[in-house]
């Protein structure tokens, strides 16, 4: 169990709560959550405690191509046909692997930048690449592969 105490808990749903409390089970879901004297520590829990910090849910990317994390400012193309054409060449000259190790860099881009649930795209032949990948990268990170 982890049980998490900051100045501020906003919880989706309901308003924000001051100095708050989030206790979150072995599984990663979330048992409770409320002001700091009524959320329980269960014995052996860890404790984190953040007095000036707000707690957020994590945020929610609806689409993204992890696979290609990799080329991130390697396409200077402007124009949109160009900019197509030249994303297929750079995609074209990408091995399994590369796209394999890019989509686990991209999930862990996105746990820096508070993303912890996404939607991903990717080729057929990709996607259980991508889910190991994902496995590798110890993620605990939901998401919806289309």
């Amino acid at each position: 169990m982890l049980r998490i105490r900051a100045g501020s808990v906003h919880p989706v749903t309901a308003p924000p709560i001051e100095d708050g409390a989030v206790l979150v089970d072995d599984r990663g879901i979330i048992d409770a959550v409320g002001p700091q004297g009524l959320v329980p520590t269960p014995p052996g829990a860890r404790e984190l405690a953040f007095p000036k910090a707000s707690l957020v849910p994590g945020l929610v990317n609806t689409h993204t191509h992890l696979e290609l994390t990799h080329l991130a400012g390697q396409n200077a193309e402007r124009e949109f046909a160009g900019w197509i054409r030249a994303l297929r060449a750079l995609k074209d000259a990408t091995t399994p692997d590369e796209f394999s190790r890019s989509a686990e860099r991209g999930v862990r881009d996105a746990w820096a930048a508070g993303v912890t649930c996404v939607a991903t795209r990717a080729a057929p032949a990709l996607r259980s690449r991508r889910s190991r990948a994902s496995a590798r990268a110890g993620s605990t990170t939901r998401g919806l592969r289309a």
